[in-house]
């Protein structure tokens, strides 16, 4: 509750009907030039997955002695990398 005794709004996402990929992608382009897109919720998806994404590479770092030619792990590795690299946190 709030000083007013009252419950405080919850922040809920926008909902797009007819989301078009050609607005994802100028936001993701702003967000990658300017470090914010302007949408708060975008934002914080972006900050999550590219958290998610060091996380995964540290993990992958501290198994690197395990990780073998050919394996699944391998190939989780370098999905990681390029998606990682693709969105400018590598």
């Amino acid at each position: 509750m709030n000083d007013h005794g009252s419950v405080p709004a919850v922040d809920t996402e926008e909902i797009i009907e007819k989301p078009r990929a050609s607005d994802n992608a100028n936001l993701i382009e702003t967000y990658r030039k300017a470090g914010a897109s302007g949408s708060r919720h975008f934002d914080l998806r972006v900050k999550i997955t590219s958290e998610g994404l060091q996380e995964a590479l540290t993990w992958f770092h501290s198994k690197q002695n395990d990780i073998t030619r050919g394996g699944d792990v391998c190939h989780y590795y370098a999905v990681i990398v390029l998606i990682g690299t693709a969105m400018g946190i590598l």
